[in-house]
């Protein structure tokens, strides 16, 4: 049992100097645990068996709660709002959801008011727990939820 917390407490502090290096280098963070996941699997050079499917299914599922808990609180709400526009401008994506908040330009303006050069189609709009299918003069309210589809 002290093997595999020590193991975890080298393979967390790798991870910590990992993404200090990858910062300053301007690599991004997941090269470096595509690294450590080549390096620890079975064909790599620590020979890590991964036979066991619930144990492997397991400990994939503890490393994504750390990804996601890592990218959610690593991400500012203007940084949110930027990724957003450009995913949206760019046609890199299909669907796009993003929430309304207090300060967004959109608030309390119909859809035909909104004004924005993008190519767009707000699909939904998720208000509370209803779902409703929006058109020209639907307000957009506080914490609505809108889906938009790639026009």
């Amino acid at each position: 049992m002290s093997q595999i917390i020590l193991f975890c407490s080298i393979v967390i502090f790798s991870c910590i100097i990992t993404n200090k290096f990858s910062s300053k280098l301007g690599i991004p963070t997941l090269v470096f645990f595509m690294f450590f996941g080549i390096l620890f699997g079975c064909d790599g050079l620590l020979k890590i068996s991964f036979d066991d499917f619930d144990l492997t299914s397991k400990l994939c599922s503890i490393g994504l709660l750390f990804i996601i808990f890592y990218g959610g609180f690593c991400t500012k709400k203007s940084d949110n709002k930027i990724a957003t526009t450009q995913a949206i401008t760019k046609n890199e994506i299909n669907l796009c959801e993003t929430i309304i908040d207090k300060d967004h330009d959109w608030l309390n303006k119909k859809i035909n008011e909104i004004g924005c050069s993008c190519n767009f189609l707000i699909a939904l709009i998720k208000r509370n727990e209803d779902y409703f299918v929006p058109n020209s003069d639907s307000e957009i309210l506080l914490n609505d939820a809108l889906i938009f589809y790639e026009a």
